[in-house]
């Protein structure tokens, strides 16, 4: 079943358990608060309906929500540089430990098997994104 609306997203205390941790070790370990992240309220969506669906464990989870938080900073640096708009906040340099650490976050996951198959299409994405 797919969430889509805010207020019904954490209705499943594991997952807004999952989601508070996640956001916690980001900010613990990078500095980022989720003020700074770019497209938060679709991360929400797409954490719930990814981790509901397939039953993350929360090392799996917190990997999830870093490659989500670096898709969407990604992006977005991608998006104003294509626009000539002056994007504040992180550059790719800033960013690029946090996609390290959700790699190595998912393959010390239990799960990491599912956790790369059902986001296989946001890792073609950030490929292609960073071939560009």
């Amino acid at each position: 079943m797919l969430v889509t609306n805010i207020e019904t997203i954490f209705r499943d205390k594991d997952i807004s358990d999952k989601w508070e941790r996640a956001t916690e070790q980001l900010h613990e370990e990078f500095g980022i608060s989720p003020s700074e992240v770019r497209l938060l309220s679709a991360i929400k969506v797409l954490f719930v309906n990814y981790v509901d669906e397939n039953k993350f464990s929360e090392k799996a989870a917190i990997a999830l929500y870093y490659r989500l938080v670096f898709f969407s900073m990604l992006k977005a640096i991608k998006t104003y540089k294509t626009t000539d708009v002056k994007f504040t906040g992180f550059k790719l340099t800033d960013l690029m430990p946090v996609f390290a650490a959700s790699k190595q976050l998912a393959r010390e996951a239990k799960d990491w098997e599912t956790l790369e198959l059902a986001i296989i299409s946001i890792n073609e994405t950030i490929d292609a994104l960073l071939l560009d």
